[in-house]
């Protein structure tokens, strides 16, 4: 939003005159519709679960007014462990063998391929936000964008197991803009952007334990912590939305 852009709680308004404006009788701030931004929400391993609307719904809650899910998905134990050891690195295109022999085909990162029916915003944020597995997709989908010519204003990576090589190159693209990186280190979560496939393979056993000790216990352990259904989670989904509404997301 520009310094000319004043939200208030009774409206948001644009300065419409300046000192070199011509005079006129009626200086009262005039209302304005600013549009609506996108920002596309991907959960975890399979993009299943009712943590992923929630998430949602706690963004559009602190006035991520135009968030919504997106999915990109070959099943939770596919995309846990192939699909991890695959768009942690850059996937530009797709190689293949057909009855005509072989091909290469540029890989569709795109809104569409997201599951997303929007266009995106010509004045609002267009924002990816992804956790765990969702966060590649959502690495992926930005410099996808990026290589296009359009801009991504933030892209937020949660407990993601980004290469180091993939994270340079997204920090490094002018056109995404701000790029925030969400470890969960602090509440145990063995996995963090930059890590290497072999600290990425150590942690597997633990990573199994804490799904199965967040399922039990109703709460998210670790890894987790954002991804299990229950009041903790939602409360704490909405202190992710607050803090992310703080770092500039509209």
């Amino acid at each position: 939003m520009t310094t000319d852009v004043l939200e208030t709680p009774t409206g948001i308004f644009k300065k419409v005159a300046s000192t070199s404006s011509t005079a006129t009788a009626d200086r009262a701030p005039k209302s304005i519709v600013v549009e609506e931004g996108l920002t596309v929400y991907l959960g975890g391993a399979g993009m299943t679960g009712g943590y992923i609307d929630d998430q949602v719904k706690s963004l559009r809650r602190v006035g991520i007014s135009g968030a919504v899910v997106g999915r990109n998905t070959e099943g939770q134990y596919v995309d846990a462990v192939a699909g991890v050891n695959k768009h942690r690195y850059r996937l530009k295109t797709i190689n293949g063998m057909s009855d005509t022999g072989p091909y290469s085909v540029e890989a569709d990162w795109s809104l569409n391929a997201l599951g997303v029916n929007r266009s995106i915003p010509m004045g609002g944020q267009f924002n990816l936000i992804g956790y765990s597995f969702g966060s590649l997709v959502a690495a992926q989908s930005a410099l996808y964008y990026a290589d296009k010519g359009q801009a991504v204003d933030y892209l937020v990576l949660i407990g993601s197991p980004i290469s180091e090589e993939m994270l340079g190159e997204i920090k490094q693209q002018s056109l995404i803009k701000h790029v925030v990186v969400l470890d969960l280190k602090e509440h145990g979560d063995p996995i963090h952007a930059g890590m290497s496939f072999f600290d990425l393979a150590e942690h597997a056993p633990l990573l199994g334990s804490q799904m199965t000790e967040s399922s039990q216990r109703k709460e998210g352990v670790g890894h987790f912590y954002y991804g299990i259904d229950g009041p903790s989670g939602e409360q704490r989904r909405l202190e992710l939305a607050q803090s992310l509404y703080a770092e500039g997301l509209r």
